[in-house]
């Protein structure tokens, strides 16, 4: 949380002081440990490699619930996982800190830091004990770099004899850190391997309705968010420089080369719209169904982000055994992946004064270009130890098409055209 957002969260804390001395409060917590290993040896969703890590799973949590009168209630959660800043180490955050009102039962506003609507699980993501998957299908949940906002949300209820209708809407501002990851570097500018860039997100609106009827979910949901890079601004297009007149000798501007002032390609501020779609079927045999889609489209930039993800997955309740299997995938827009393309392979002849720095930049662009072309397939089953506690297991097998900017590629390679397993196993728990 930036400086301005704890500062608000104080606030809210303190005008509430004299109502939480006679509160009724509960604690709760959460917490997942687990491993996953890989059977290749490049680096995977920033830590999974051929020698094994628990730092993709291990979480923990704990959450007080104020109920401060009939209308009121205050909710603060704070939780320790793998830095979002580096890719060393655990970091506390500070992940709800909101006030509630309900006026009745039909209405509730929120104001605080909060968890953004949307998505069938973004509420409880961190909660492995809410749902049987050993991993939320990652190309779906990585689409945004976080899911929590620091504003105000309004949800409206209509009830009816097993149906619920609800449309919740949300306005904020908050903040990530986008990882980015360089294959070979820029020689005496930028070393290979990761680095993080601020993202600020002047605004973070959106509409989500909802309709849950006998078990059964359906989702629909608009979102809108206005970002920054704290890298430096982004670029409308990549203009081409020649260096050789009459020929196509010459390099493409990016992020890694010097940008020229005042270009009317240079985007201070890019306008993000999402659309998601999800749904959750209760079929016979104690089948469930779950898919969900997410179209993502930047309105002001032409240099990748847009893309369509979306999984579909099947589970069988069986005693305290929950097998399942899913199919998901993510695609950047065609024109986004042939740049990517065009970019990563354009190369300058050596004979050309610092040929080395300048092709170095066009496969550096590339990476910061972020395409995307994967699917997964998981196999994996939950088992319930008691009300509290599961066990879980999962295989996923993994295949990039052109591109994959969620795979750390050796020096001089790349992230396409790979194919890789990976084996997990957690244990989760409420209490």
């Amino acid at each position: 949380m930036t400086a301005r957002q704890l500062a608000w969260c104080a606030l809210i804390l303190l005008g509430m002081l004299p109502l939480i001395g006679r509160a009724e409060l509960s604690i709760s917590g959460f917490g997942t440990l687990g491993g996953t290993i890989s059977d290749q040896d490049f680096i995977y969703q920033r830590f999974i490699d051929n020698t094994g890590t628990l730092k993709n799973d291990t979480i923990g949590g704990l959450q007080l619930d104020a109920d401060l009168g009939t209308t009121w209630g205050l909710t603060l959660q704070t939780k320790l996982a793998p830095s979002q800043q580096r890719d060393t180490g655990f970091d506390p955050t500070l992940s709800w800190a909101f006030l509630s009102w309900r006026p009745t039962n039909e209405w509730l506003l929120r104001l605080g830091r909060l968890r953004i609507p949307g998505f069938l699980h973004s509420t409880n993501m961190d909660v492995g004990m809410s749902f049987t998957f050993a991993h939320l299908p990652f190309e779906m949940y990585s689409v945004s770099p976080t899911f929590d906002t620091a504003g105000i949300s309004i949800s409206k209820t209509w009830l009816q004899p097993g149906r619920e209708w609800s449309l919740d809407g949300y306005l904020g501002v908050s903040e990530a850190d986008w990882r980015y990851y360089f294959r070979d570097g820029i020689p005496a500018n930028a070393p290979a391997g990761s680095f993080f860039s601020e993202v600020d997100m002047d605004l973070t609106t959106g509409v989500v309705a909802a309709l849950n009827e006998h078990g059964n979910r359906w989702r629909v949901g608009l979102h809108r968010v206005d970002f920054k890079l704290g890298l430096r601004p982004l670029l409308n297009e990549y203009s081409f420089v020649t260096l050789l007149p009459g020929t196509e000798i010459g390099y493409y501007q990016t992020l890694t080369t010097p940008l020229i002032p005042n270009s009317p390609h240079n985007v201070e501020t890019a306008i993000a719209y999402a659309l998601n779609l999800s749904m959750e079927l209760n079929l016979p045999y104690q089948l469930r169904l779950t898919t969900e889609y997410v179209q993502r489209r930047i309105v002001n930039i032409t240099t990748g982000l847009d893309v369509n993800v979306g999984y579909i997955a099947l589970e069988k309740r069986i005693g305290k055994w929950t097998p399942y299997s899913y199919w998901s995938g993510i695609r950047s827009l065609a024109p986004r992946l042939n740049f990517y393309d065009v970019l990563n392979n354009n190369q300058v002849p050596t004979f050309i004064p610092n040929s080395a720095v300048i092709n170095a930049t066009q496969r550096s662009g590339a990476d910061l270009h972020q395409s995307f072309d994967q699917r997964s397939i998981a196999l994996g089953a939950a088992y319930q130890l008691t009300p509290q506690s599961k066990l879980k297991f999962e295989w996923i097998n993994t295949r990039s098409g052109r591109a994959s900017s969620f795979i750390d590629a050796p020096l001089g390679e790349e992230t396409g055209h790979r194919q890789f397993n990976l084996f997990s196993f957690s244990y989760n728990a409420v209490f």
